[in-house]
């Protein structure tokens, strides 16, 4: 698969993020991947596999939109909207959380060896749980000031 291939697989998976869908993580990355976000780092496909699989299996849906992308030979960047709903954070209500994605292609196998993930946990989480986020609006209001 060429490397602007593997970009689209990539991007074709988190479009629509669903369980039904975790059988193709082998597709696009590298079986000894190395993945991670501010929240946790995984290391070899199964491990990624399970990661995803608990990280959605209580939302309601998750949704990215990429809005730019760059990569050569080696790697790249994605940037992108992640849009999703729980029932338990922000009684449900549709949370958008702006990020980028860095990745590594792997130079033996054509496959995407790292991906790590960018984005503001304050934005993901804590503004939308009831004790978190009164006080992550209290350190930015001071902040301001």
């Amino acid at each position: 698969m060429k490397h602007k291939e593997l970009v689209e697989a990539l991007k074709s998976f988190y479009e629509e993020m669903e369980s039904s869908k975790l059988d193709k993580l082998s597709e696009f990355y590298h079986h000894d991947i190395t993945f991670t976000d501010p929240v946790h780092q995984v290391n070899g496909l199964d491990h990624l596999k399970t990661y995803l699989e608990n990280s959605i299996k209580n939302v309601d849906y998750c949704h990215f939109t990429f809005t730019d992308e760059l990569f050569n030979d080696h790697g790249g960047y994605l940037t992108w909207q992640m849009r999703f709903a729980h029932p338990k954070v922000s009684d449900g209500a549709e949370i958008v959380v702006p990020g980028v994605t860095q990745f590594v292609f792997d130079e033996d196998e054509d496959k995407i060896r790292e991906h790590t993930d960018y984005y503001d946990m304050g934005a993901l989480v804590y503004e939308h749980v009831p004790v978190m986020g009164w006080l992550t609006n209290k350190v930015k209001q001071r902040m301001k000031n």
